[in-house]
């Protein structure tokens, strides 16, 4: 599954902005499924590079319950003078 949606804001300054889902959830046995995510941002300005972040999710579900690892992304500035990396796990219930 795909999402993608670009965005463009015409007014004093230009804002360009760009969000993104990946999901690719294979069937492993049962009622057990890889679960595989990545989500995209950026956003763009007059002067280059404002911020971005990446998130992405690796990791097993069961019915609507999903758990594994994850990792979040930041960075900010037209240099990438500001990156924050946050690893972890996550558990996601979906609704």
């Amino acid at each position: 599954m795909a999402y993608l949606l670009p965005a463009i804001q015409i007014s004093d300054e230009l804002l360009l902005t760009w969000l993104s889902f990946l999901r690719y959830s294979p069937n492993l046995k049962n009622d057990w499924k890889i679960h595989s995510s990545l989500e995209l941002f950026s956003a763009f300005g007059n002067e280059g590079h404002l911020k971005s972040v990446q998130r992405a999710r690796l990791g097993v579900s069961n019915k609507s319950y999903a758990f594994g690892l994850a990792l979040n992304l930041g960075e900010k500035g037209k240099s990438l003078e500001e990156v924050d990396v946050n690893p972890g796990v996550f558990v996601q219930k979906s609704f």
